[in-house]
């Protein structure tokens, strides 16, 4: 067998739908966070827990089996 020109960067087709989402999960936000555009600077930052809070995934109407595999997987993890 000959390979050649292989080329081993990673893309975002080499990771599932949780594995991309998965730093959002994980992480707690600040309000801050989520204004637009972003501001250089915010004192006095308030958390907010993601725990205790009804979450809706809402997925296109034309959604592979990978995806609806990862929104159950999502599914189960919130509702840990």
């Amino acid at each position: 067998m000959w390979v050649d020109n292989v080329d081993c960067r990673y893309s975002k087709w080499n990771f599932t739908s949780l594995e991309r989402v998965r730093p959002f999960i994980d992480s707690t936000f600040h309000k801050a966070d989520l204004v637009v555009p972003t501001p250089q600077e915010v004192k006095n930052k308030s958390e907010i827990s993601l725990k205790d809070k009804q979450i809706v995934l809402i997925l296109p109407e034309k959604t592979t089996a990978a995806e609806k595999a990862a929104q159950n997987l999502l599914a189960e993890h919130f509702d840990k």
